[in-house]
C-alpha cells in the first residue's frame, strides 16, 4: 500500500506539474516579466502623463556602428532566451516537487477513504482536486491574493503563519463537508472557513505598487485559472491511478 501511495503521487504530481508549468508559461510568464519591467524602472505606470512645468532634456544620442548594434541585439536576444529557458526549467522543478507533495497528501487520504469503503472514480477524483483547490488557493487567496513582483506586502512570517493556518482550517472543513453526516459537522466546517477571515490576513496600512492595478488583477485571475486546472488534473490523475488494478 505504501508503494502504491508513492507511485500514484509521483506520476499524478508529474502530470499535474507539467500541465501547470505549461499554463504558467503561456498565461502568467509574460505578466511577471512585464511587472519586473515596472519594478526595475524600465516601464513607469502613467508614464504618458507628463508633469506640468517639467522640462525634459533630449540630449544628442551617441552614434553606434550598425554592425555593433546588430551584435548587441543578438547577444541580448540570446541572453533573454537563455534566461527564459532557465526560468522554465526551474519552474518545472519547483512545481513538480510542490504537486508531488500535494499528491502524496491526497494519496494518503484517499487510501484511508478507500480502506473505509469509499469508492474512487474519476468524478470523485475531480471533487478531491477541486476541494484541494478551494483549500490551498481560494480560502487563503481571499485574504492574500497572488502577487506580482514590485508589490509591497506585509511581514513574510505573519503571512506564512496565516496562510498555513487558513489552508489547514479549509482542508479540515472540506473533509467535514465530504464525510460529515450531521449538521454539527457542516456547521463546524463553515466556522473553520470563516474564522481565519474574521481574524484577518496581514495587511499594509496603505496600498501601493509599481505595476498597474489592471496588470495585478489579470495576474490574479490567470493564477487561479492555472491553479484550478492543476488541481483538477491532479485529482483526475490520482483517481485514474487508483482505479487501475494492482499488479500481483
Amino acid at each position: 500500500m505504501t508503494l502504491r501511495i508513492l507511485t500514484n503521487a509521483l506520476f499524478a504530481g508529474l502530470i499535474a506539474g507539467a500541465i501547470v508549468v505549461l499554463m504558467q508559461f503561456l498565461l502568467t510568464q509574460n505578466l511577471i516579466l512585464e511587472a519586473e519591467d515596472y519594478e526595475s524602472g524600465a516601464k513607469v505606470h502613467f508614464a504618458g502623463l507628463a508633469e506640468p512645468g517639467v522640462m525634459h532634456d533630449h540630449g544628442e544620442g551617441v552614434a553606434i556602428d550598425p554592425a555593433t548594434a546588430t551584435d548587441m541585439a543578438e547577444a541580448a536576444a540570446a541572453e533573454e532566451t537563455e534566461s527564459i529557458v532557465k526560468r522554465f526549467s526551474l519552474a518545472f522543478a519547483v512545481d513538480f516537487v510542490i504537486y508531488v507533495a500535494w499528491a502524496l497528501i491526497m494519496s494518503a487520504l484517499v487510501s484511508i477513504a478507500v480502506a473505509k469503503g469509499y469508492k474512487m472514480t474519476l468524478q470523485t477524483g475531480l471533487l478531491w482536486g477541486l476541494a484541494g483547490f478551494v483549500a490551498v488557493h481560494v480560502a487563503p487567496g481571499i485574504g492574500l491574493a497572488p502577487e506580482l513582483p514590485g508589490i509591497p506586502a506585509p511581514d513574510l512570517q505573519a503571512r506564512q503563519l496565516w496562510w498555513i493556518g487558513t489552508i489547514i482550517a479549509a482542508a479540515i472543513a472540506m473533509g467535514l463537508f465530504a464525510f460529515g453526516r450531521n449538521p454539527i459537522a457542516i456547521a463546524a466546517g463553515v466556522a473553520l472557513l470563516v474564522i481565519p477571515h474574521v481574524i484577518g490576513a496581514p495587511a499594509l496600512d496603505e496600498l501601493a505598487g509599481l505595476a498597474p492595478p489592471s496588470l495585478a488583477a489579470e495576474y490574479v485571475a490567470r493564477s487561479f485559472a492555472v491553479a484550478i486546472t492543476g488541481w483538477s488534473v491532479l485529482g483526475l490523475a490520482m483517481a485514474w491511478f487508483w482505479m487501475r488494478p494492482q499488479s500481483t
